[in-house]
């Protein structure tokens, strides 16, 4: 029996989701990594975002707009997870992404709670997780 397939359109830019009810291979249009990867069930927000970070075209709007959608915990997550990516070996125009993530997160913290949270507690934080991470 041939698998049934489901495919749809990113709405940030032609990108392709395509499903076969089994697992969902996911691929943005110029993802120069060759091969869509495998996931099983459904691309999570903070995949989705990453995988938006590493194409050619994103920029500090695009970030910015779907950084918007997330909520808290996906927040935390998608920091979490660009800040451990930053410290691995990785192409120049990922980690410009990775930033611009980075910078997209800490203007909508500020913007939801600008009274309890300051920019200079993430500074602080990450200063600490660093040092945690290096030893010292």
């Amino acid at each position: 029996m041939t698998p049934r397939w489901s495919v749809t359109w990113s709405a940030f830019w032609p990108g392709l989701a395509a499903s076969t009810g089994s697992g969902v291979w996911w691929q943005t249009h110029g993802e120069t990594s060759g091969q869509p990867q495998q996931r099983g069930g459904e691309v999570t927000s903070r995949d989705r975002v990453l995988a938006l970070a590493r194409h050619p075209s994103f920029t500090s709007a695009v970030a910015a707009r779907v950084v918007h959608e997330l909520g808290w915990e996906e927040l935390v997550d998608v920091w979490d997870e660009t800040g451990r990516l930053l410290f691995m070996p990785a192409n120049l125009r990922h980690l410009v992404g990775y930033v611009r993530v980075r910078a997209a997160v800490l203007d909508e913290l500020e913007g939801r709670n600008p009274r309890k949270f300051h920019r200079w507690y993430a500074r602080q934080w990450e200063s600490l997780d660093q040092g945690r991470r290096t030893g010292r």
